[in-house]
């Protein structure tokens, strides 16, 4: 249960400091977000993150999960990893916090597995709607433009999807204090 609340806790964290960016920066934040998209040395770095993290797991793996193939998987992997800083130059810093949401969102479900079910169903499902939406950023990553751009023009949206995201921060931290009572 120690996993289950430090893991609700570390997303009810990131959604309250996302919600509250939204909600109190404003046109700031947005014009701080699109020139971000835009900087190719963080994009190098945080892809250089991902692929390094890819490449960590690869070496983990069992026999179970393709562990013989793991030198032939890891070159593969180590020169698409390298080769996508070439090749994909545009949005590479959507892609890279796509795989690095993935990863952080694995670890999430990690720490909820096997926990009772009225413990988890607050936490799991939007870690699950994080990987759905990193999915689709990862395959579209132009649309992150285009959905902050849609919160810059559209104010009462942009502020409804942020007092959303501080909110259901909020209710995670009361859920997270409620798992030690009542189990």
């Amino acid at each position: 249960m120690f996993g289950l609340t430090i893991a609700t806790v570390i997303f009810a964290s990131i959604l309250i400091i996302k919600g509250s960016a939204i909600v109190m920066g404003g046109r700031a934040f947005t014009d701080f977000a699109l020139k971000f998209l835009y900087q190719r040395q963080m994009a190098i770095a945080l892809w250089a993150v991902a692929v390094c993290w890819t490449l960590w797991e690869t070496v983990k793996l069992g026999p179970s999960d393709f562990g013989s193939f793991k030198p032939l998987l890891f070159l593969i992997f180590a020169g698409l990893g390298i080769s996508s800083v070439w090749m994909l130059r545009d949005y590479l810093i959507v892609r890279a916090v796509a795989v690095l949401n993935l990863y952080i969102s694995w670890y999430f479900l990690k720490a909820a597995f096997l926990q009772p079910e009225w413990t988890r169903v607050f936490f799991v499902v939007p870690v699950y709607l994080f990987i759905i939406i990193s999915l689709w950023f990862s395959v579209a990553p132009w649309r992150v433009r285009d959905l902050l751009m849609w919160i810059r023009n559209d104010k009462q949206h942009g502020a409804l999807l942020g007092w959303g995201q501080l909110g259901y921060g909020v209710w995670l931290l009361v859920v997270a204090a409620t798992y030690r009572f009542f189990i």
